[in-house]
């Protein structure tokens, strides 16, 4: 019989037993870093310290290479741009944004808007969105908390607080179309304000940027500013209450010394000697501003001045009584008839007696 090679038996390996299948999430899942250890905490407390956008190097210095990579896989310091970390309790906090976007626009860009407004005290209310200003040449995308507006005309940069940013005089130029409608004329007078600006300056300085929404009603702001018109509630007297040929002789914030003690009254009429305050909402709500105002009353009238306080609900909500109260004044104080006309009755009313 003819010999058969026989087939040599095939090995079947069989697989392990698996005591466990690892899910699709923890296959990619980082691999966890332990916070309380002492060299990430170390870190941790440094970042953490106070709000402001730390480098790599700065990093370094205070720890290793290992211990940095282990707290930002941690979640301990965080990643806002390029080469910048900030703590993870920072990363809404106005201060470590503006840091942040400060660094990394260095060294052409600066912060501008309202953000360098705030920055440099001349508002109350931090930014929402912080504008970064660049030239042209700035090629950088917008990091998620940042808008970039590029400009042809130069701009000095001044540090505040670690902050860069631009001059308050351009600041208040930018932020014109950043603030809220509804708050833009008084933010910005403000802004002047605290900011101590020159109306004209700033009207120059506006003159040399190609486009500014809403050009036009800014550069009336700055006319009534330069006229005295130096809050939202001032502004509102002299363009919407006070503006009739009537009024023309009043003086705003006119200069006024008693005895070695200066004022600045909001409306002077300097024949009569008839003075016009306006008390906004934010101002004489407390009893020691009350009775300073009573006081500065009683200076005044001791050298003939006589004061007429207005709301700032009169101003708003009856502009037709303010102008006829402080008309019918003016006429007691001078003696002689004004044209005053009471909307109602479309006629001058009578004058009154006191204790009639």
């Amino acid at each position: 019989m003819p010999f058969i090679p026989c087939c040599p038996q095939r090995r079947i390996r069989r697989p392990r037993p698996v005591t466990q299948l690892a899910t699709f999430s923890e296959m990619n899942a980082p691999a966890k870093i332990n916070r309380s250890t002492p060299a990430v905490a170390r870190l941790k407390r440094l970042v953490e310290s106070e709000p402001r956008a730390w480098s790599r190097a700065e990093l370094m210095e205070a720890a290793s290479d290992h211990t940095v990579t282990a707290a930002v896989r941690a979640g301990v310091a965080v990643r806002a741009a390029p080469g910048l970390f900030v703590a993870a309790e920072h990363l809404t906090h106005p201060r470590a944004l503006l840091d942040v976007a400060s660094k990394w626009a260095a060294p052409a860009g600066a912060v501008g808007g309202t953000a360098a407004l705030w920055v440099q005290g001349l508002i109350a209310s931090p930014p929402t969105r912080i504008t970064v200003i660049a030239p042209h040449g700035f090629k950088r995308a917008p990091l998620p908390f940042t808008s970039v507006r590029r400009f042809a005309i130069d701009m000095a940069h001044r540090s505040v607080g670690g902050v860069t940013t631009v001059p308050p005089i351009d600041a208040v130029i930018q932020a014109w179309s950043e603030f809220n409608p509804a708050r833009r004329i008084g933010a910005t007078l403000d802004a002047m304000r605290a900011g101590r600006l020159d109306a004209q300056l700033v009207r120059r300085r506006l003159d040399q940027y190609p486009r500014v929404r809403g050009r036009p009603a800014l550069v009336t702001l700055l006319a009534e500013f330069g006229g005295g018109a130096t809050s939202f509630l001032e502004y509102r007297a002299r363009t919407r209450v006070f503006s009739g040929p009537q009024f023309r002789d009043f003086r705003w914030q006119a200069p006024c010394s008693v005895r070695g003690t200066r004022y600045v009254l909001d409306m002077l009429h300097r024949s009569s000697r008839l003075a016009i305050e306006l008390d906004g909402r934010a101002f004489h709500g407390d009893n020691e501003s009350r009775l300073r105002d009573i006081q500065r009353d009683a200076e005044l009238a001791t050298v003939g001045i006589v004061t007429l306080r207005l709301t700032y609900d009169d101003i708003m909500g009856r502009p037709e009584w303010c102008r006829r109260t402080v008309l019918l004044a003016l006429q007691a104080r001078t003696g002689r008839s004004a044209s005053i006309n009471d909307p109602k009755r479309g006629e001058s009313p009578r004058r009154q007696r006191c204790g009639a």
